[in-house]
């Protein structure tokens, strides 16, 4: 441990904050960084959240707080770069679902893998993406087609480069060694690269990596969350040279791609009508699935409409905007889809558009702010009529299984 760094933090906190926070930090400094490692997670995550800025006020080098981590260090000795790729064999492109919001993103690898060996690609390929939309997905697919054509590749998260190349900087081959080992592969895929805004050295190696990469020729691709010109605290030279690559975006997944992965999964089309109405990534939307199937199987019970409502009830949490009248009667429309505005609001008496009526008249006053007076006036009805439906339709959620499952339907359409 650094003895005057402690000092001078035990000087600025007060001993209870060091005793409880710092004191059993490692300390590593170098010419550029100073280097805090945590025993875990939580004490390095409340460190960065309640102390970065000041101890970058501190001391005028770049702070860098990380957890103990020694299973996620991947030795970058010759012979694991030779031997271990770190892709995932199981996500592949026959399995990558796509739509309008990956479509493009989806194309350009494919072309990357074509063109591949003979050079012609322009590289770094840079993937922007929310989290869980199918970045990582892409990366993988790529690397397994690419290994099918006897390509060195070499999948890492930003993370476990940083915390490889610190413990290159206590190794013998050095901060060097480190560079000339990631150099070796033909494709080096680096995911979530957003870990190094702020982290100036860090930066500053990727970016000596990333020249001898494509100086050599070979390939770079890259994730995140932002696009290079979007990071306000990157390093004006990385965002250049990452600029002159192929840069795409995914974007969130629309109704139609999350209706796609759903059936892909073997969904029943009700239960994908319900929950690809949901605002969810990928990710969140295979979450979303396990957890219905695992609560099913537990209990023993069938996954109905109201039995994904309860079981992902936080997720059906309405908006913090109210819907508006016409946003519930465009739902109510879209379900009942052979009924017409103007029947829906007229004084017909038929079965489904009485039925239509009851359950636009019981969501009004359950989810927006229009009193029984003013859906009254504007639907041209008495204020008992309104009441009237309401009752009906509280009745019927109780006793009828296939009203409860149309009402949630039409309440996941706005």
């Amino acid at each position: 441990m650094d003895s005057l760094i402690s000092q001078e933090i035990k000087n600025l906190l007060g001993n209870n904050i060091w005793n409880t926070w710092f004191k059993k930090l490692k300390i590593f400094s170098d010419s550029s960084t100073i280097t805090f490692i945590a025993e875990n997670e939580f004490i390095a995550g409340w460190i960065e959240k309640n102390y970065i800025q000041l101890l970058s006020k501190i001391f005028t080098k770049e702070i860098i707080i990380n957890a103990r981590q020694k299973e996620n260090i991947i030795e970058l000795s010759k012979e694991l770069l030779t031997n271990d790729s770190h892709i995932d064999s199981n996500l592949t492109f026959a399995n990558f679902i796509v739509g309008d919001a990956n479509h493009l993103a989806y194309e350009i690898s494919l072309k990357l893998v074509q063109e591949f060996k003979d050079k012609n690609f322009n590289f770094p390929f840079f993937i922007k993406g929310d989290s869980g939309v199918g970045k990582t997905h892409l990366m993988h697919a790529i690397g397994n087609a690419l290994i099918q054509q006897d390509t060195k590749v070499l999948y890492i998260t930003s993370e476990t480069f940083l915390k490889n190349y610190l413990h290159s900087l206590k190794s013998n081959a050095g901060s060097q060694g480190f560079n000339e080992n990631l150099c070796r592969y033909d494709l080096l895929f680096l995911d979530d690269f957003q870990f190094f805004v702020g982290k100036e050295q860090t930066q500053i190696q990727f970016l000596s990596i990333m020249n001898n990469i494509l100086k050599a020729r070979r390939g770079l691709i890259i994730s995140s969350d932002q696009m290079p010109a979007e990071f306000t605290k990157l390093k004006k030279q990385t965002i250049d040279r990452l600029s002159t690559g192929m840069p795409v975006e995914i974007k969130r997944p629309d109704y139609a791609l999350k209706c796609n992965l759903l059936k892909s999964w073997g969904l029943g089309p009700q239960i994908i009508n319900i929950i690809a109405n949901l605002n969810l990534s990928i990710r969140e939307l295979k979450g979303a699935v396990n957890r219905i199937q695992l609560h099913a199987e537990c209990s023993g019970r069938s996954i109905t409409a109201l039995f994904i409502q309860q079981t992902l009830s936080e997720l059906f949490v309405r908006r913090a905007k109210q819907p508006s009248f016409y946003d519930i009667q465009a739902a109510v429309l879209k379900y009942f889809s052979t009924i017409t505005e103007e029947e829906l609001l007229s004084a017909a008496r038929s079965k489904d558009i009485a039925l239509a009526r009851h359950i636009l008249i019981y969501l009004t006053i359950q989810y927006s702010n229009i009193s029984h007076d003013k859906l009254a006036e504007m639907l041209n009805r008495e204020r008992t009529t309104i009441y009237n439906s309401i009752n009906k339709i509280s009745k019927m959620l109780k006793n009828n299984s296939d009203i409860c499952s149309q009402v949630e339907i039409i309440r996941s359409y706005f």
